[in-house]
């Protein structure tokens, strides 16, 4: 069975999170320099294997960890296919991006038949349709963070890419994406450290925004 882009995307953050956990000590305890470094390696393990797995599974090309990490702040990349969307006091958000149906217009009103190309059918069937599918769903962030960021700024972070999502190309600066940027960037550093590069991917080029 073919593993959804989605589903590895989750897979990679949540084995950074959940490995972690799971070989952190015990509350009181001092790792020394030795025990920190086969924790860090039983963690870069894990997530190796998880990696390979998830490009072996879906021949994806997964070039952006920004995108990875933005799926696992936004609901740990974990949603209800039958059920994608979840009402709060201030709207309806929906899908494992929790995008809303402003967002899915700006993002093109991508169907699920054609997800390439946007449509003019910005009606709300589709809508739920799309949010519903895991490669709608990442066509449509794509396609609006393309429209939003990449193309006024082409040397764009991820950080900007993130607050965009978040707060919409006029609130990049509120305290909500502020907030939303945190989470991506503790995800972002989470995986860095795993693999053992000295630079965070969140302080990469990360522009063009693609995930396969």
């Amino acid at each position: 069975n073919q593993v959804s882009s989605v589903e590895c995307l989750s897979l990679i953050a949540a084995s950074v999170v959940v490995t972690s956990a799971a070989v952190a000590p015990s509350q009181g305890i001092v790792l020394g320099p030795s025990s920190s470094r086969m924790r860090k390696v039983a963690i870069a393990i894990v997530v190796a294997a998880v990696w390979a797995g998830c490009l072996l599974l879906t021949q994806a090309k997964f070039e952006d960890s920004c995108m990875a990490c933005m799926c696992w702040a936004s609901t740990n990349c974990s949603y209800d296919r039958e059920q994608p969307c979840v009402t709060h006091e201030w709207g309806e958000y929906c899908g494992p991006f929790a995008i809303t149906f402003n967002y899915w217009i700006d993002g093109g009103c991508r169907h699920v038949d054609d997800v390439d190309k946007p449509s003019i059918d910005c009606t709300l069937p589709p809508y739920y349709e799309c949010v519903g599918s895991d490669n709608c769903n990442q066509m449509t962030v794509q396609a609006y963070l393309e429209k939003y960021v990449t193309s006024a700024h082409p040397k764009a972070d991820c950080e900007l890419y993130a607050k965009t999502h978040s707060g919409g190309p006029w609130g990049i600066n509120q305290p909500y994406a502020l907030e939303y940027w945190n989470a991506v960037s503790e995800c972002c550093v989470n995986i860095t450290e795993t693999f053992g590069q000295t630079e965070s991917i969140c302080d990469t080029k990360q522009a063009p925004f693609k995930i396969y």
